[in-house]
């Protein structure tokens, strides 16, 4: 976790540089941390994504499974336990993924992102109860995620 927190901060550290050497409106932009996303709804839908990764292997091991494919950790020669640690990161992104925000009482469910991964289109699953639909029926969504690939040069 502190490699992650130190990582956020590096990343926060250049977008603030960024927007300090635009002409961007300075008011019209907000760094929003994590912490602030994680509302009793956000919270009520983790628990359930966890219960079901600690009790329905197949959703165990899809979720595993995208934490061994992904490149960098590929080759960090890890063990098991370490995969199921690191599988709290997907986890904990899920709920929003699946459900978007709602930040100072707006909600915001549009992610424009360059290309899709396997953890995006695990969460088009689950909205629409593709895979684990029984996971899907407790979820009690109120507001689907879209998803858009975009690109800037």
């Amino acid at each position: 976790m502190d490699v992650a927190m130190r990582k956020g901060q590096e990343l926060e550290d250049v977008v603030k540089d960024i927007i300090r050497e635009s002409n961007l409106p300075k008011s019209k932009i907000r760094i929003v941390h994590w912490k602030e996303l994680e509302d009793e709804y956000y919270l009520n839908t983790l628990k359930k994504i966890q219960d079901v990764f600690e009790n329905d292997q197949k959703f165990r091991d899809t979720i595993i499974g995208m934490v061994r494919e992904t490149s960098h950790i590929a080759s960090l020669k890890l063990q098991d336990p370490d995969f199921v640690k690191l599988s709290q990161y997907i986890i904990d992104e899920l709920p929003i993924l699946i459900n978007g925000v709602c930040l100072d009482g707006d909600s915001y469910s549009l992610f424009p992102y360059p290309g899709f991964a396997k953890l995006d289109y695990l969460a088009l699953d689950l909205q629409e109860g593709k895979s684990f639909p029984e996971l899907t029926s407790k979820l009690e969504i109120k507001n689907k995620l879209r998803f858009i690939e975009a690109y800037a040069e």
